[in-house]
């Protein structure tokens, strides 16, 4: 996640440009939500954020605490993980999520921990976060040992395999979940964030679920749409871009991909939590297939080319890189219809889309196949 300080800097300077923006009132049908800060006084503002991609926010609409509780109102499409961030003398006392919808929402923030109430689809997320969450701390500890450079080989390898067996396990529970509660706005919103992490075929039958139950909520439409937009870029082919390297220099896409090598496409960022918990199955895949015939270009959604450039040295990235430091506004983000990251593209050898958003298993089975001996 971006350092704090850039969030306090984004916020600030939302409120000093837009602070007439402040809660207006919405349909009968809308949300409301009011609450409590502890920490903060009259005159202190909350600032409501939308979540973007992974782990970025840009602010959605900002209150001021008056007689000790701030409110907002207004309507939602359906349901999406946002922030309440209250800001006490420049400073930002706590970042709250929640599931916005169509709902009385009450928020409760404390130093102790935030509470919210009213919000059904908060609660499944809730419920949702604290299961997944069970095999995240597992998962942990085991990501902990592969970077011990002083574990034995059999040590490493035997956490390997316990890696991937909780992460096959932690997967089907969110597909279960998200199958389970269908219909509702949250699986809708679930879907959206974690169904890159499903095979396609488990993809495929959660999109008929949502197609015969659902058709209305607005992510699925949008991952439709977006299905759309990839089988377009399939069926195109390679899409030229141009960026500059680690070194400066300005580099087209096309100065790697159609030279008889399959490349694998890497959109990632230094920021994104996922990108760096998938990063050591790439490194792998790479040590293992570039001898036979496998590159790697990275092309970062990164804004900070300090940042970026420190987490490729870090993570072991030693492939070309690729970044306009645009973040979300990438020009190769946006030409790839990229909304989430990470997020990947495979050419063959001679510029045709062979497979996309390879993670995990999926990347080194699809390797295997493509470039058997």
């Amino acid at each position: 996640m971006k350092h704090i300080g850039y969030y306090i800097y984004v916020l600030l300077l939302t409120l000093a440009l837009s602070f007439a923006a402040s809660c207006t009132g919405g349909s009968r049908d809308g949300f409301s939500v009011t609450g409590t800060a502890a920490g903060c006084d009259d005159g202190d503002t909350v600032f409501l954020c939308q979540v973007l991609g992974s782990f970025d926010m840009v602010p959605r609409d900002t209150a001021v605490i008056r007689h000790g509780h701030f409110s907002f109102s207004g309507e939602a499409d359906g349901a999406d993980i946002c922030l309440l961030v209250p800001v006490h003398a420049g400073h930002v006392t706590t970042m709250a999520d929640f599931v916005l919808e169509n709902a009385d929402i009450h928020a409760t923030l404390t130093e102790g921990g935030n509470s919210f109430e009213g919000s059904a689809s908060d609660q499944l997320y809730r419920e949702f976060m604290a299961g997944s969450t069970l095999f995240g701390r597992k998962m942990t500890q085991l990501r902990h040992t592969l970077d011990d450079t002083t574990a034995t080989i059999e040590l490493r390898a035997a956490a390997r395999l316990a890696l991937d067996s909780l992460r096959n396990l932690q997967t089907d529970f969110q597909r279960h979940f998200i199958i389970d509660h269908v219909p509702s706005a949250a699986s809708d919103m679930l879907f959206a964030y974690y169904g890159t992490a499903f095979s396609e075929e488990q993809q495929d039958q959660i999109l008929a679920l949502f197609a015969a139950q659902q058709p209305e909520m607005p992510h699925f439409k949008a991952i439709m749409d977006e299905r759309i937009r990839h089988e377009a870029v399939s069926d195109l082919g390679f899409i030229d871009f141009e960026m500059q390297d680690a070194s400066g220099a300005m580099r087209h896409l096309s100065d790697y991909v159609g030279h008889g090598h399959y490349v694998l496409v890497d959109f990632w960022a230094s920021w994104c939590g996922p990108c760096r918990a998938e990063m050591p199955n790439v490194v792998d895949a790479y040590n293992r297939f570039h001898s036979k015939g496998l590159d790697i270009v990275g092309v970062s959604l990164d804004n900070d080319r300090g940042a970026w450039l420190h987490a490729v040295r870090q993570m072991g990235m030693s492939w070309p890189q690729l970044s306009d430091l645009q973040g979300w506004e990438s020009r190769g983000a946006q030409l790839y219809g990229v909304k989430a990251i990470p997020a990947n593209y495979l050419f063959d050898g001679q510029g045709n889309v062979v497979a996309q958003n390879l993670l995990g298993d999926k990347l080194m089975e699809c390797l295997e196949q493509s470039l058997k001996e």
